[in-house]
């Protein structure tokens, strides 16, 4: 028979166990949504320049086009925001299955092979980018520790 407790806990792993993961597919996808968002404004900021700088008639058109744009940017807000709303819904559902299922027959997985292969590859890339940053952690300390020596040996 088990505890109360422990069947909370194993109903609340599958999002903590992979937090790094769902921490960094959110921050890409939320990077990626503002650079839409921004597209968006630029598109506007630009065919509102274009259409109201050729007209004679109007002496200030940058306080149109900063509306236009402001309100552009609103939508855009609002679209991506359902957008990002699905691919974090997908994502659960991914840690979901990941923690549930291991591949073997009676446990397939239910993920697509090309949603499979690109979280695999993001975290091969996340996990090289930590290395180069620690190998570059190293150097800089033996440089700074090696040109301590030579400061001292120069000093003798």
């Amino acid at each position: 028979k088990e505890k109360l407790g422990s069947q909370w806990y194993q109903r609340r792993v599958p999002i903590t166990a992979g937090i790094v993961r769902v921490g960094i597919v959110n921050c890409v996808g939320s990077f990626i949504l503002f650079l839409g968002k921004f597209l968006v404004v630029l598109v506007v900021l630009a065919l509102g320049y274009f259409m109201m700088s050729k007209d004679e008639t109007l002496y200030f058109w940058a306080i149109p086009v900063l509306i236009a744009c402001i309100f552009a940017f609103a939508v855009a807000h609002t679209f991506f925001s359902v957008y990002e709303i699905g691919i974090d819904a997908i994502f659960i559902c991914f840690c979901e299955d990941e923690t549930k299922n291991d591949g073997t027959p009676g446990r397939e997985y239910y993920m697509s092979k090309n949603l499979m292969q690109w979280v695999d590859n993001s975290s091969e890339a996340i996990a090289n980018l930590r290395r180069k940053k620690k190998q570059q952690k190293a150097q800089s300390k033996s440089k700074s520790k090696s040109t301590s020596d030579n400061v001292t040996m120069e000093d003798m």
